[in-house]
Formats: structure tokens, sequence, C-alpha cells
């Protein structure tokens, strides 16, 4: 059993979306933001027996119950000058299969979660449209976003190369630029 475990609180509410069309299926939900990171301060270090006790919402409409752990990525001399980003491991409780990291941020919660081969995404609502709201969030699964073209390389930026007999139709590797490395460590997220 997590720590305090009965002290969660419900920090998400789903959010009946009166748009009719949407651009790919996801479940809207609304988060008590500065509440849940008041929250998540509670959680102890990475490597502890138990972790924080947490509920987030799923593409299929439910909520699931995690253990969060904080997990610094960031140099501590860093963290301290921007102790406002914060990041988290968490384990699934109720889906033993699911883990992931999440963040809270200035610019909001995200998280990238997998689960039984699939990638689940918690984004604020704000990347996606113009709505300047710092609490509505969409939950989806990664496959379902609509497809997003490779940016393009300035002039003398890319330089191409061969890859040899297994690499994927049409891929392309670079020897150098800061785009090709971009977008090779997005690629890699997906």
């Amino acid at each position: 059993m997590s720590q305090t475990a009965s002290a969660e609180t419900s920090f998400w509410s789903p959010i009946v979306e009166t748009q009719k069309t949407q651009e790919f299926p996801y479940f809207a939900v609304a988060l008590k933001g500065e509440e849940l990171r008041a929250y998540l301060r509670a959680a102890p270090q990475e490597g502890a027996a138990e972790g924080l006790s947490l509920t987030l919402p799923m593409p299929d409409q439910r909520f699931v119950s995690v253990e969060a752990y904080d997990s610094p990525v960031m140099a501590p001399e860093l963290a301290e000058k921007f102790p406002n980003i914060r990041t988290y491991k968490v384990h699934g409780v109720d889906i033993p299969t699911l883990s992931g990291r999440i963040d809270y941020t200035d610019a909001g919660f995200k998280a990238f979660l997998t689960m039984d081969g699939r990638s689940v995404l918690i984004e604020p609502e704000s990347r996606f449209s113009d709505r300047k709201t710092e609490d509505l969030y969409r939950v989806f699964f990664k496959q379902d976003l609509p497809y997003i073209p490779k940016p393009i390389e300035p002039e003398g930026a890319l330089v191409p190369e061969h890859a040899g007999n297994d690499a994927e139709p049409h891929e392309e590797t670079a020897k150098s630029g800061f785009f090709s490395r971009m977008w090779r460590s997005i690629k890699s997220w997906f």
C-alpha cells in the first residue's frame, strides 16, 4: 500500500467537450494544478520502498492509481536555480505494466506513460488550441496523433549518408546539425 493513499483527493475531473469534431480522439480533463503541485512535493525519492499514491486519467476515460517518486533529471545547481521544474517517475498500481514519467513546470503538467506496448500522453490543452487556460488537459494515445511532418533543415545543416540495408525506407541520418540531433531525439520518444 502506498503512503498517503487516503490523503489524496481527486485532482482530475472529466470535461464534456462541446466540440463536434476532434482532430484526433482524446479524453478532456480539468486539473487542480496548484493542489497537485503541492501534493507531489511529498513524493519520496526514487528508490524508496513505497511511492506517493496518485491517480492519473487514461484515454479510455478511466482513472488509474500509480505510485510517484521524485526523480530529478537536472544537475543540482540547475534544480536549485529552477525550483518549479520537477520530474517524477511513476509505476502503475492498478495496471502493473504502466510506467513512465511526469513533470510539472511553469508550462503545466505533462506525462509520458507506457503500458502494454502503447504510449499515453497527458498534455496541456494550450498545446493544441488557442484557448488560454491552465487547467485543461488532453489525455490520448500517442498513435492517435495526426501525422506530424519532419522539420525542414536549414540549408547545409543536414548531411545525408546512406545507412545501409537495415535502415528504414526514406530514413536519413546526419553527421551534424542541431535540427538533425533534435529530430533524432524527438523520434526516439515515439
